[in-house]
């Protein structure tokens, strides 16, 4: 009987953590729009010029929010209550950016956009600490997204100190794509085990 639960609760963990991760590629690809260019704009433009694209942010929140929840049972290294707190407020902030598009008033939108992208390098720092002395291996490559992820902004950063303004496009996209790797390997690893 347990081990049809911990089945069942791995089959949603694992489609809930594909589809949340799949659904913002299919926003930006149904909300592209000609003006759009990578190095002077941000990923939510989309957002501005079609409503899909808000509405695969919020629905993208909700399944990785049951991702992190379903998850949670399934893993042998526990990463602990407030790395997956943080991972959780992460998601909810995902869906809030949906909600609360560019254009909203008082800047709700960037101040979501800032907590999402604080909170998941944060989670990774605390994941990576939690893990470390469970799985070298998971420690290790948590620790190289972590890496990546904070070099990919001061890059940035440093462009944008150099050159002045540009787009959040690329940092984000490559920020989303970080996000999918690790996701997606902690779903192979952990989570698909159990499956077979």
């Amino acid at each position: 009987m347990i081990y049809m639960m911990d089945r069942r609760l791995s089959q949603i963990a694992t489609l809930s953590g594909l589809v949340g991760l799949i659904i913002p590629i299919g926003g930006i690809v149904a909300a592209y729009y000609p003006g759009f260019t990578w190095v002077n704009n941000d990923i939510s433009d989309f957002g501005l010029y079609n409503q899909i694209f808000n509405w695969c942010l919020i629905i993208s929140g909700i399944f990785m929010g049951i991702f992190i929840l379903t998850s949670s049972k399934l893993t042998e290294i526990q990463i602990g209550l407030l790395p997956r707190s943080f991972l959780l407020l992460a998601s909810a902030a995902l869906s809030f950016l949906g909600i609360f598009p560019k254009n909203t008033p008082y800047s709700l939108h960037y101040i979501v956009a800032y907590i999402m992208f604080f909170l998941f390098p944060a989670a990774l720092l605390l994941i990576w600490k939690n893990i470390k002395h469970h799985s070298t291996e998971a420690a290790n490559f948590t620790a190289v997204i972590l890496i990546t992820f904070l070099f990919i902004w001061f890059i940035y950063y440093l462009l944008r100190l150099i050159y002045g303004k540009l787009g959040l496009a690329i940092p984000e996209t490559m920020s989303l794509i970080l996000a999918m790797v690790w996701i997606c390997a902690f779903i192979i690893k952990y989570i698909h085990k159990i499956n077979n």
